[in-house]
Formats: structure tokens, C-alpha cells, sequence
């Protein structure tokens, strides 16, 4: 049988309860200061001058500080300025391992937009691989065929020689607005990307 204090060692990932108490002073000053770094990027993210919001959301996001990377990449995507969302996305599409393109095809169906969905379904999903924030150049693969893709400002294109390629801009909600283009001349319908 364990005996009650070493129970409570045990629980405690066997470290002394002295090592690991902390005062509710010590948290509340640490939390603190950390509140009041990540206010003040924010304030300079929400500058006046569109050099200081491009200037603080790079060091933000390029700190190695993942709180402040995420509150830059959040702050960007919802900002009115164009160029930070556009830093933004490639700062998102980091953290972006596949893609869902969900087609979009026009009632009643057409010809082609039933070549379309033939070709591609009713969704695409798109593995990223090998992403560069310098360039914001990656390799994709969709289905069994594989290529390439890049972000360009709110742009994100992926092209797949023989199978089914995708371009589209970052929308305000968050989402990536576009059209699936079938392999072989099939045709094309407007999507929407969700990246996961």
C-alpha cells in the first residue's frame, strides 16, 4: 500500500511539492508581462503607418514565439489591409497540411459541369508538402497525381497537370474562393477551399 505522501509525490510526476507550488503573485506577474508584450505588437500591428504593420507582423511571425506568430496570423487575416492579409496567408499556409476544394456545380447540371464532377468529384482534397514562407512555393498532390502550387499575395493556385487544378482568393470569412479546373480540357466550376 502507498503511503499518503508518497501518493501525493507520485501524482505530482514525482517532483517535491516545493518545486513545483508557485505563488499565485509569481503567475499572475508572469501572465502579466506576457499580456503587455503581446499588447503592445498588437497596438504596433494596428498602426497607422503601413510600415510598421508589415515590419511587426514579419518580426511577430518570425519571433519563434508561437503566441505571437498566431496573434500576428489571426490580426492579419481580419485586417482591411491588403498587403497583411496577403503576409497573412503565407504566414497561415505554414501550418497548412491539406485542402479541401469543395465544387460548386450550377443547378440544373450542364454537360460540362457533369464532366467536371465526373473528372474531380464533388470535392478535391489537396496534400501540401514542402512549403517555403521565403518563396510561398509548395508541392501538392490531389488524388493520385501530383504538382505544384504557390501563394501570391490572396492568391493560392495549385496546378496538376493530369489532374484536377484549383486558383482562388482568401475571402473575409476565412475560406479561399475559386474554380477547379478538370484535366483534359473537361471544363472548370467555381469552389470553395477550406484549408485544414
Amino acid at each position: 500500500m502507498i503511503a499518503r505522501g508518497m501518493f501525493v509525490f507520485l501524482l505530482l510526476g514525482g517532483v517535491a511539492p516545493s518545486a513545483v507550488a508557485e505563488t499565485a503573485p509569481d503567475v499572475t506577474r508572469r501572465v502579466g508581462e506576457t499580456a503587455t508584450v503581446l499588447r503592445r505588437h498588437l497596438e504596433l500591428l494596428s498602426s497607422n503607418d503601413a510600415a510598421t504593420r508589415l515590419a511587426t507582423f514579419h518580426e511577430m511571425v518570425k519571433s519563434g514565439n508561437p503566441l505571437l506568430a498566431e496573434a500576428a496570423i489571426g490580426a492579419g487575416l481580419r485586417s482591411e489591409d491588403s498587403s497583411l492579409r496577403a503576409l497573412a496567408l503565407r504566414g497561415a499556409f505554414r501550418q497548412v497540411r491539406s485542402m479541401v476544394a469543395k465544387l460548386e456545380p450550377p443547378v440544373p447540371a450542364t454537360v460540362e459541369s457533369q464532366a467536371v464532377v465526373q473528372a474531380c468529384g464533388n470535392a478535391v482534397q489537396y496534400t501540401i508538402e514542402k512549403y517555403s514562407y521565403e518563396t510561398a512555393a509548395f508541392e501538392v498532390r490531389g488524388q493520385d497525381n501530383a504538382g505544384v502550387g504557390n501563394v501570391s499575395g490572396a492568391t493560392i493556385s495549385l496546378t496538376i497537370e493530369y489532374g484536377c487544378s484549383f486558383s482562388g482568393t482568401l475571402q473575409k470569412d476565412g475560406t479561399v474562393q475559386g474554380i477547379v479546373s478538370a484535366p483534359y480540357k473537361k471544363g472548370a466550376l467555381p469552389a470553395r477551399m477550406v484549408l485544414r
